[in-house]
């Protein structure tokens, strides 16, 4: 056991002070940085993080503003903003991000989850209560799971040898939030369709009113929002495995160019 331990050992993550490409992870340490990368082909120049990482808006500027783009942007192009996040900056701004999209995801729950129980006459005005708790386990579940994701992607990182340590996965994690959102809207949304009314909703009925009905219905939409979320965590792993961070150069150093350098699994 011990020799296949030995004969295989784990990939050795790359220096955090040397510059990859970021779309392979081949050292660019020595070569120009007018060509390509010698593994893939791709410019060294697309590996700049100088040009090519500006920050999200949110990491450019804390506003209402920035808040609502970051969002848009993640929505709509997940793999150009996560290509254009800016990596190892202070970590305040990003847990900021999580906690006011896990805020505002909270209230969309809270909206959705209102909507579900007025569907059912028999079901008293109390049962606000109910929303009321179930808010505060989303809002402790939503923040528990982001970062034990985070955890899990830089464990499975290292084992990679991808240069992807904790900082780099709360970051994925942190922006990546946005898809514990989309899971009350998609469900609003197919609650109020034709296939609802005709087909689902007795069924549906029938289940609110079982015991712990509810909380199997909460327990279904939760599973889709983390199916959402993990989503976004793996597009944003595979922009941030063997990103550079500002102060790294892809440009010709006084060394010796690493011509047999090793490759990374991609």
């Amino acid at each position: 056991m011990a020799r296949l331990l030995d004969a295989n050992p784990p990939p050795i993550p790359f220096p955090d002070d040397q510059s990859l490409c970021e779309h392979c992870g081949y050292p660019l340490r020595g070569l120009a940085g007018d060509g390509d990368c010698p593994e893939c082909g791709q410019a060294i120049a697309a590996s700049d993080p100088v040009a090519h990482r500006p920050g999200l808006p949110w990491q450019r500027r804390t506003s209402i503003r920035a808040f609502f783009a970051t969002w848009w942007l993640v929505l709509t192009r997940p793999r150009r903003a996560f290509r254009m996040m800016r990596l190892d900056q202070g970590a305040w701004r990003d847990r900021k991000f999580l906690l006011l999209t896990v805020l505002v995801a909270t209230v969309v729950w809270a909206l959705t989850g209102w909507g579900f129980l007025r569907e059912f006459p028999g079901l008293p005005w109390s049962r606000f209560f109910l929303i009321l708790r179930s808010l505060v386990i989303l809002v402790a579940t939503m923040i528990v799971a982001s970062y034990v994701e985070a955890l899990g992607v830089a464990f499975f990182s290292r084992r990679r040898g991808w240069r992807m340590g904790l900082r780099r996965a709360e970051q994925v994690a942190c922006y990546a939030a946005i898809g514990w959102m989309l899971a009350p809207l998609l469900h609003e949304l197919w609650w109020r369709t034709f296939l609802h009314f005709v087909v689902l909703r007795h069924a549906w009925r029938r289940l609110a009113e079982l015991p712990g009905g509810r909380w199997i219905g909460l327990a279904v939409v939760l599973g889709m929002a983390a199916l959402a979320f993990e989503w976004f965590v793996f597009l944003g792993m595979r922009q941030v495995r063997y990103g550079n961070s500002l102060g790294r150069k892809t440009e010709s150093e006084d060394v010796e160019p690493a011509t047999d350098a090793p490759t990374r699994p991609i």
